[in-house]
């Protein structure tokens, strides 16, 4: 299969390699900017960072003089000496502020991150003495610019004491050696804190991560004895030892904690676990070392990972799931669990590893060829897919079918994984001489920014930067250029008759090209079965469709594909059937390639280096994955009607024959509704049935000429199959330890379910999905298909979300009703801490799913059951016909699609709603509701009845805010209840958001600079990516504000609506 990717340039830095069988990457990526920064001496960027506006920090130190832009640093000791340096880009590249930090000696920033006020933190070591500048760089404070001591000499910091907070100048002196120390600074880069940890030897602060709630976390090394602030004590066993260390919002240590013999970085997951990288050495070798800490500086778990010779460990990330991923370089041998990687050629090569959440080897990787190659830093987008960055010399291999020749004698690169660790693109950046990646940050799903250092004059695709010295820092940012992929179907409803066709649209904002086409996924859902009651066609080669799945390629220069949905014309009695197709992420695709020969020069050097080893290359095959965005996340729903009438309706089951053989004494009669009185004779006039049709029920109304005759035949209420007709609506359920499948009988019947118990340590989704029989086969895939999970999440209504820690003040009393059809087959699951949603776009793992193993069914009373799910759920099934389905509760033709919504649509007078607003969150947020014109969440901006801004675009913040429902802004004190009213339009259908430190009127101005985090009930609009709205019950909600999904508990609020 070809390759179905848009094509790259293969090198960044210095003149394009023209060599195209040295790249198996496939998008358009663009150089948005690159940037030098120093002087003549040796300056490098160690460390970099991002905030959600898009503002680039950089860390590490330089030599003499450097410029940062139209700022000019100067290290205060000799020019042989190394200062400490800060620096702010925007989003353009243009230097906001630089500051420098340091002292007469040598001093260094290893590690910078940044929170979600953009906040910096910045990690290093100094010699001596350090200053650091509690002015704005942009103020006229020329004497803390230099970094001036008093007469006096700096002050060594009493370690047992609190942090230097903002006063006129921050001075320490160092205790011994190198001291650590820990900064923040504001926005404008002012310092607010500082903090140092030093004795009487060497002490070095690596790596440095923030967590939501502003607490840092620092790893590095140390000698002797040093004391964490008022924390603890720690002693080295050896000649040094690691440290990882919990500091506050307010620079006050927490808690601190000894390991190894150095820590190199420091990565924070959910609930506040920390993952540390680092060493340990014994006698023949350095060794890898990794750790995962709980939120009160426990050791959950520690590994090490040796090897033959040397191992060191570079970088660390973290997925939500807990899995990490760790980079560094190995000599020789290095083993992972039942994984050893064997270096070529003798040298360093680099490596990648993926741990679950337990700490187990899932995979590892190395990358490199016969000289020096290092991986140094690596982080995860917000589809969890890995890049990575370091430095390798002459070239690089990835697997089989990845290779870079470098520019000089070093190149920085860059690799993109899937989390399978499978190539999605390469790149190198380098000079003519050494250039080295250092670190490496993402910002969504398409933007990188690459820090390290480079040797002589660059150009970078087509922008230059110059070297003012040895070696000079450098930043760049690269923009993938990703389709993205809308879905769309006209019309939305046909008949079977074959008169008129459904046809899917893929549309994508960049063509396909002949070299790469454009391949999408798709999933495919609904209750219409494929080859049976429809079949499909469709112009564009590579177009596959299954039951489940298919996939569509584009055509050469196309932007637009489609699928054609013809149904089957029958003469089956049936009810109306729908047909879904739901985009789905990129998978997979496999391409025969060409080997990559290699050069003249390879082959020489491969002669010279090592006669012995094997040939770098040989026949490839490219395991690549097509990447693009999905634009529609919803799935996008067609109805199938059927226009054939069954045989005991108009005439021959109702007034003309009343009938005998349809509508008496088979179906109406001796069973259902009484072989005389229910059945030839009278239809059921007098009596429909002595026992169950009775004068009211089977009767004249019911059972006669109107339900039982005329109208619905032997259908209706009265003439046979219905309540009136003689058989009892209720519940049957197979209670095998492998089915644990409920069935219907009778009409139409609505569900009651009740929350009765939750001890659940996470937030879990209680769902209910159809089956074709008591098995609980889907489709002919049976429980125990590994897709079965996949296929059962795919079609599951949401019942309701369950807290683990709701709010004070909130009900826990939440019911849901839902109404299924007569003689369905259902079963239930439950996703444990996750969504439906989640598992639609990707962001949550299948593997979440529970089924029927966690479920424990008991009988309460008739037709009533408990569901007891893993022992800390339950919740009461009940078929309750009575219950009424509150006003603007999601219909049940829309629960599979999107449950977080208010549904008036079927109101035809405006209604005004009561809110219960409870809070328990440090952040002031504002909760509204706004109009959308359609179920996939579209807003309609001009008044004629059609979607005009989709989820995903780039104005839709706007444009809901604009047509959000005029009422008072719900808000209310951390811990507190109120109420509020508002009112709702007739006939139509109602989205929420909420306003993270914020309001509406900040998103309407024309400062986008200030527009604070807005979530909304649709994950595509949201720009983390993650779901921040969960339905609790009928018309109640929960809000989560933490970006990324946070701690994912939802009681940040909670929301109850009321229609009077």
């Amino acid at each position: 299969m070809e390759n179905n990717q848009q094509q790259p340039s293969t090198s960044l830095l210095a003149a394009e390699n023209t060599d195209s069988s040295n790249t198996a990457t496939t998008f358009e990526a663009g150089m948005d900017f690159a940037k030098g920064f120093g002087g003549e001496g040796s300056d490098e960027a160690l460390g970099v960072d991002v905030d959600k506006e898009g503002n680039v920090y950089i860390a590490g130190s330089f030599r003499g003089t450097a410029k940062f832009g139209d700022e000019t640093l100067e290290s205060e000791g000799s020019s042989s000496r190394d200062d400490a340096f800060i620096a702010k880009l925007d989003n353009a590249g243009t230097v906001v502020w630089a500051q420098r930090l340091g002292g007469r000696e040598n001093d260094a920033a290893y590690g910078i991150t940044v929170d979600e006020s953009g906040n910096s933190y910045v990690a290093g070591s100094f010699r001596d003495d350090v200053t650091f500048r509690t002015a704005t760089p942009t103020e006229d404070n020329s004497e803390l610019d230099v970094a001036e001591v008093s007469d006096d000499g700096p002050t060594p910091n009493d370690t047992d004491s609190p942090p230097v907070t903002n006063t006129e100048e921050i001075a320490f002196e160092s205790n011994g050696g190198d001291d650590a120390f820990i900064a923040q600074m504001d926005k404008d880069g002012k310092v607010q804190w500082a903090i140092q940890f030093g004795g009487e030897g060497d002490e070095y602060a690596d790596g440095i991560t923030v967590d939501s709630q502003g607490n840092t976390y620092v790893t590095g090394s140390f000698e002797e004895e040093v004391t964490f602030g008022e924390a603890d004590s720690l002693t080295a066993d050896g000649s040094s030892d690691g440290f990882v260390t919990k500091v506050d919002a307010t620079g006050k240590v927490v808690w601190a904690k000894q390991f190894g013999d150095a820590g190199h970085e420091v990565v924070v997951g959910e609930q506040g676990n920390s993952y540390v990288m680092g060493v340990t050495e014994t006698s023949a070798s350095t060794d890898l070392y990794i750790a995962k800490i709980d939120d009160t500086g426990d050791f959950v778990w520690e590994k090490t990972f040796d090897g033959a010779a040397s191992n060191e460990g570079s970088g660390i990330a973290v997925d939500k799931d807990g899995n990490t991923y760790f980079t560094g370089y190995f000599e020789d041998t290095a083993t992972f669990g039942d994984t050893t990687l064997t270096s070529t050629g003798g040298s360093n090569d680099g490596f990648v590893t993926k741990l679950d959440a337990d700490g187990n080897v899932l995979w590892a990787k190395k990358f490199g060829g016969r000289n020096d190659d290092k991986g140094f830093g690596i982080t995860l987008d917000e589809s969890e897919d890995i890049y990575l960055t370091g430095s390798f010399e002459n070239q690089l291999i990835f697997g089989e079918n990845i290779q870079l020749n470098s520019s000089g004698s070093e190149d920085a690169f860059i690799l993109k994984l899937d989390t399978m660790g499978k190539v999605k693109w390469a790149k190198n950046l380098g000079s003519e001489s050494t250039d080295v990646g250092y670190d490496i940050a993402v910002k969504g799903d398409n933007v990188t920014y690459v820090a390290g250092s480079f040797e002589d004059d660059a150009t970078i695709g087509d922008k230059s930067i110059s070297n003012a010295g040895s070696s000079d820092a450098f930043v760049v940012k690269l923009v993938e250029e990703l389709p993205e992929i809308s879905l769309s179907v006209s019309p939305d409803s046909i008949s079977e008759d074959g008169e008129n066709q459904l046809t899917y649209t893929f549309t994508s904002n960049i063509a396909s090209s002949e070299s790469d086409p454009l391949t999408v996924n798709f999933e495919v859902g609904g209750d219409a079965v494929f080859n049976q009651d429809y079949t499909t066609q469709s112009d564009n080669e590579g177009f596959s469709f299954t039951d489940t799945e298919g996939t569509i390629t584009f055509e050469n220069g196309e932007t637009t594909a489609s699928i054609t949905i013809n149904a089957t014309d029958d003469t089956d009695v049936e009810q109306n059937e729908t047909i879904s197709l739901t985009l789905v992420a990129a998978k997979e695709q496999e391409k025969d390639t060409e080997a990559i020969e290699p050069t003249p020069e390879d082959m020489e050097a491969e002669t010279e280096e090592d006669e012995s080893d094997p040939e770098l290359v040989g026949e490839l095959t490219e395991s690549m994955v097509s990447d693009y965005k999905i634009a529609t996340t919803e799935a996008v729903m067609a109805t199938i009607t059927n226009d054939d009438t069954a045989g005991g309706g108009t005439d021959n089951g109702g007034t003309d024959n009343g009938g005998t053989d349809n509508g008496g004494t088979d179906n109406g009669g001796t069973d259902n509704g009484g072989t005389d009185n229910g059945g030839t004779d009278n239809g059921g006039t007098d009596n429909g049935g002595t026992d169950n049709g009775g004068t009211g029920s089977g009767g004249t109304d019911n059972g006669g000429t109107d339900n039982g005759g005329t109208d619905n035949g032997s259908t209706g209420s009265g003439g046979g199959t219905g309540s009136g007709g003689g058989v009892n609506t209720g519940i049957a359920t197979e209670l095998s330890s492998t089915n644990k499948t409920f069935s219907l009988n009778g009409d139409s019947a609505k569900l009651n379910f009740l929350l009765k118990r939750s001890q659940a340590g996470s937030v879990n989704e209680i769902a209910l999905f159809e089956v074709d029989d008591e098995q609980g086969a889907i489709g002919g895939v049976t429980p125990d298909n590994s897709d079965y999970a996949r296929i059962a999440s795919d079609r599951a209504i949401s019942v309701f979300s369950v807290l683990n820690d709701p709010p004070q003040g909130f009900s826990t009393n939440l019911n849901r009703i839902i109404e299924l059809d007569n003689g369905q087959f259902f079963r239930l699951l439950m996703v444990e801490d996750g969504t439906l949603d989640g598992l639609s776009n990707g962001s949550v793992n299948v593997s979440q799913v529970r089924l029927s193993d966690s479920l424990t069914v008991s009988d309460v009373s008739d037709n009533s059951f408990n569901l007891d799910f893993s022992e800390d759920i339950t919740v009461e099934m009940q078929l309750n016909n009575q219950a009424t389905q509150p006003i603007g509760s999601v219909s049940s033709n829309l629960q599979n699609q999107q449950g977080e919504l208010i549904d008036l649509t079927s109101v035809t007078t405006n209604q005004t709603a009561t809110f219960t607003l409870h809070r328990e969150a440090s952040f002031d947020s504002i909760i509204g509701w706004y109009k959308i014109a359609d179920i996939n969440g579209g807003i309609d901006t001009d008044n004629d009845g059609v979607a005009d801004v989709a989820v995903g675009d780039a104005n839709y913040k706007t444009a809901a805010m604009q047509n959000r429902v005029a009422m008072d802004d719900l808000q209310v004190s951390d811990g507190g209840t109120s109420t509020f009213t508002g009112e709702f339009e007739a006939g139509s259908l109602f989205a929420a958001f909420m306003i993270v430190d914020g309001n509406p009127g900040e998103l309407l101005d024309s400062d986008s600079g200030n527009d604070p985090r807005t979530y909304f009930s649709y994950i595509g609009a949201n720009s983390d990516g993650a779901d921040h709205v969960r339905m609790l019950g009928n018309n109640v909600f929960g809000f989560e504000d933490l970006a990324e999904g946070g701690d994912k508990d939802f009681n940040d609020a909670t929301v109850s609506v009321e229609f009077s």
